[in-house]
């Protein structure tokens, strides 16, 4: 399963792992079942707490890439020595620091030092348009977007030769900056955003959509569309067997129909 791809973080570790197996540190790490993600707003949330509930599947992760993890399901982690170390680096884009909130720094920065590599990567989307209706939610998320801009593998300016790119990502950036100050500024919060941080913010997602989809789409083993998943797949390539995931299968079908409505 681990197909070539230049830019492919997990297909790196992979080849990383085989070519060094022999060596005593490499024997010694972490090799779990499942890492299930997608792009932000695909129903990670849904996945982990199905595979969460099936008995006897050991303990299932959602964005918390720990060794003692069985199952992540995660859209923002990535495997930290494939990458070159890479971390966050705030200052390069242009945000202040007080503009950062230390909780989400710590939490962007854990997810790109995932310790482990997964037998099997699955990969989870979701119809663009009800991603795009629920990515207003990160609209004030200025640590989200910036790992976006880190971590997409090709950078997701560069996925096409085009100025009109580099100036979108910039324009989502800034609109997610001003979001944050006024989110500041309002003793409740709220997510009521002006109507051209929200263009901006729909914009510059449908290119995460595509760019972060097609980085995955390269080491994935399997791709499933979450209102249609195959979810007794899903669940034995967790570890667990057909008998233990039949009651919890019937239960994610009934739950995932919600999703086209």
């Amino acid at each position: 399963t681990d197909r070539p791809a230049p830019y492919a973080p997990l297909a790196a570790a992979r080849r990383r792992l085989a070519n060094a197996t022999t060596t005593r540190r490499l024997q010694q790490k972490c090799i779990r079942p499942l890492f299930v993600t997608g792009c932000g707003g695909s129903g990670t949330h849904f996945v982990a707490s199905f595979l969460a509930a099936t008995r006897k599947l050991g303990k299932v992760a959602h964005e918390d890439p720990s060794p003692t993890s069985k199952v992540l399901v995660s859209w923002a982690a990535r495997y930290g020595p494939a990458l070159l170390d890479q971390q966050n680096m705030y200052g390069k884009w242009g945000v202040p620091k007080q503009q950062l909130r230390p909780p989400m720094v710590a939490w962007a920065r854990h997810q790109g030092r995932a310790p482990c590599t997964y037998r099997v990567v699955a990969h989870v989307v979701r119809h663009p348009l009800k991603v795009l209706s629920s990515s207003v939610a990160f609209g004030q998320c200025v640590e989200c977007w910036l790992h976006v801009d880190e971590f997409t593998v090709p950078p997701m300016a560069q996925a096409a030769p085009n100025k009109t790119l580099m100036d979108l990502t910039k324009a989502t950036r800034l609109a997610i900056l001003g979001n944050r100050a006024t989110h500041r500024q309002r003793p409740q919060g709220g997510r009521a955003w002006p109507q051209h941080s929200i263009d901006a913010i729909l914009r510059g997602f449908g290119l995460y959509w595509l760019a972060w989809n097609a980085m995955i789409e390269r080491v994935a083993d399997f791709r499933f569309q979450i209102e249609r998943a195959d979810y007794e797949k899903l669940c034995i390539a967790a570890g667990a067997s057909p008998e233990q995931c039949r009651a919890g299968v019937a239960a994610a079908r009934r739950a995932a129909a919600t999703f086209e409505k």
